[in-house]
């Protein structure tokens, strides 16, 4: 197994020891895996091969288990991403299907398929979405392309806003469609305000803020372009209330949401980031899973006009395909899935002050 660090002398910044793989799961259940999310101390990660999602728990050693299974072919092909309500439902987007699919995830031994909803057209190729009280906003990429204007989209790019009140009969209650700059929308993230969400835009370039007061009609309020630094954006997550990170391509970015969205800072560099598909953050820092790099980098935030990598893990068999991060409540841990690994990982980050984990809480 190729497994190494790379570590920059940033003095008292350098996490001591650097960072280390404590824990993962591999098994071809896993094939493929896309995403992870967490209800509780259950881990439920993708089995994008399997049209599924297999829920893993943490044993005393820290070791995560098998504890149930979901799966519905009828449903779901390609199972790419899942979000969780309160009451324990999972909703899970299957980009071929073209579906959402609600689940009772309460028995974690016995999930259960409550409804779903299709649709080819509007709902083409669904690949993330986030809850807030009785809706869920779910995303469309639409059709792959390789560049620009090389074929006419008009499926997908789209925002649906899903009614789950009775989560048997889910359906969409507010669409937005937008061919310019919504094209390729590859994540979503509630804005703090309760009142927004932010989209990544892969093949428009640009951040999308989007108002989401009146869920039946949505408006894209306003965009920040982030052509100007070589970047499609397929991640992003909060450092504040009003600063946002995005990855994508070998780029690293802020941007600024408190008023007229703008760029702050990037880092572009191919040895550190290879092919960006998720980007988390922890405290300060973010951090940063490389596709085509099998690899999870570091970066320090201390200046928002300028991120500072601090260390890079690349392991070949279970970060192979590094598609997906997110971090514990605490930023001791990342959790990543490898594409190619067909695996589920456990990253002890080992940033300055967190001392010796006391205990395996990850969630």
């Amino acid at each position: 197994m190729l497994h190494f660090v790379i570590g920059m002398a940033l003095g008292a910044l350098l996490p001591t020891g650097g960072p280390s793989i404590v824990s993962a799961y591999s098994t071809r259940i896993c094939e493929g895996t896309h995403s992870h999310v967490f209800q509780g101390n259950t881990a439920w990660v993708s089995g994008w091969a399997h049209d599924g999602f297999v829920a893993l728990r943490p044993d005393q050693t820290g070791e995560f288990q098998r504890v149930g299974w979901y799966s519905d072919p009828e449903v779901i092909d390609r199972a790419t991403h899942m979000s969780i309500d309160e009451r324990g439902i999972g909703y899970i987007a299957s980009e071929r299907a073209d579906s959402l699919t609600s689940v009772d995830l309460n028995d974690v031994g016995c999930p259960k398929t409550l409804g779903s909803w299709q649709d080819a057209e509007l709902f083409d190729c669904p690949v993330a979405s986030v809850t807030q009280g009785e809706y869920c906003f779910a995303i469309a990429r639409g059709p792959w392309q390789d560049f620009p204007g090389q074929i006419d989209r008009e499926t997908g790019d789209a925002l649906l806003v899903f009614d789950t009140k009775d989560p048997m009969q889910i359906a969409p209650v507010g669409v937005l469609q937008d061919h310019t700059f919504l094209a390729g929308p590859r994540d979503i993230l509630l804005d703090p305000d309760g009142c927004h969400v932010l989209v990544a835009a892969y093949f428009s370039k640009s951040l999308v803020r989007i108002d989401i007061t009146d869920p039946t009609a949505p408006v894209l309020v306003d965009w920040v372009s982030t052509a100007s630094i070589g970047c499609s954006p397929h991640s992003l997550d909060w450092v504040t209330k009003d600063v946002v990170a995005f990855c994508g391509n070998n780029t690293l970015g802020l941007a600024d949401f408190s008023g007229t969205p703008s760029l702050l800072g990037s880092f572009t560099g191919y040895e550190w980031i290879n092919g960006a598909y998720s980007v988390a953050i922890a405290r300060e820092y973010a951090v940063v899973a490389s596709r085509n790099g099998n690899s999870v980098s570091l970066f320090d935030l201390t200046d928002l006009s300028k991120p500072e990598p601090v260390w890079k893990l690349r392991d070949d068999q279970l970060l192979a395909g590094a598609y997906f991060i997110t971090v514990s409540k605490d930023g001791r841990f990342a959790f990543a899935n490898g594409y190619g690994g067909n695996a589920f990982v456990v990253i002890d980050l080992k940033l300055p002050g967190m001392g010796k984990a006391a205990e395996w809480a990850f969630y």
